[in-house]
């Protein structure tokens, strides 16, 4: 069984690592699923996160769960262009309800959003357990990988995007985006397999 060191923020519940503990284990920004840790009665704060800084975490080492095995899944069966393409096109019909008509129909969509599209429906099908968050946690690093960064406005030209923050500093119009997302690909899925 492995011990998964995490840090878990008393403020919030959420678990994170990102501190160096008393236990001398150096922790990076994470999540995880593994449920309520075990928590240990050691305690420092956060400096390295800034909305976090100054606040109390404590850390938890996990010792009663093993870190699952990587599970090999055969998606094969689903269309993965066909599936992006539904998920695109939800998409602007969201987008068209909460006002912004910007959006553009699969066919006339910038290659780029295609891919994006693409590769959201491709990391749901490899993670399906996954929590929502981490949809776009996926899109938003694949985003900065491709030199994007957080801006006020969406500008493919200068690569800016008022999307590019954590999950939870979404509204809630941009959250049900990658609720829609997530379903869409899992019921497809269901028709498929």
């Amino acid at each position: 069984m492995t011990k998964v060191p995490l840090v878990i923020c008393n403020r919030s519940g959420i678990v994170r690592a990102c501190i160096k503990c008393t236990h001398g284990v150096p922790h990076r920004p994470c999540r995880t699923d593994y449920g309520n840790p075990y928590p240990c009665t050691e305690e420092s704060t956060c400096e390295n996160i800034p909305e976090r800084a100054g606040k109390r975490v404590q850390c938890v080492e996990v010792s009663s769960v093993a870190k699952p095995e990587p599970v090999v899944l055969d998606h094969s069966a689903v269309p993965v262009e066909f599936t992006a393409r539904i998920c695109h096109e939800i998409n602007k019909a969201w987008c068209e309800h909460t006002g912004d008509t910007s959006q553009k129909h699969w066919e006339e969509a910038e290659q780029w959003q295609r891919d994006s599209a693409v590769a959201g429906v491709l990391f749901r099908l490899n993670n399906p357990g996954a929590a929502v968050s981490a949809q776009h946690d996926s899109w938003m690093a694949a985003k900065i990988r491709e030199g994007w960064v957080y801006g006020f406005v969406k500008d493919p030209v200068s690569k800016t995007h008022p999307c590019i923050v954590p999950y939870e500093e979404l509204p809630e119009e941009q959250q049900m985006k990658d609720h829609l997302f997530t379903k869409t690909v899992d019921m497809i899925k269901e028709l498929f397999l």
